[in-house]
């Protein structure tokens, strides 16, 4: 029961800052971009891109405004392994 009050309580501080603005920033401390690609058919690696930048615009009482746009530095790849990022990071791709 307490857990579905402070979820309310989240949902409607949330709509309640809709309502006040109309542009939102992706925060980087409490955002990522990651992903998971299969390899050699038995197991994934997985990685994140360090650099990305969003925003979301738009009138809250109006949906049909929304404008988003995001761009990622695809250089900021991260796997954990130097030797595939940097070969991710060549002309290859």
């Amino acid at each position: 029961m307490k857990r579905n009050i402070v979820l309310l309580l989240l949902i409607a501080g949330f709509s309640l800052s809709l309502s006040a603005q109309s542009t939102y920033k992706t925060d980087p401390y409490h955002s990522s971009v990651n992903f998971k690609v299969k390899h050699l058919a038995i197991s994934f690696v997985k990685g994140k891109f360090d650099k990305f930048d969003g925003t979301l615009t738009g009138n809250p009482a109006d949906p049909t405004t929304a404008k988003v746009t995001f761009t990622v530095e695809t250089p900021s790849i991260n796997t954990g392994v130097e030797a595939r990022d940097n070969h991710l990071r060549s002309a290859n791709y």
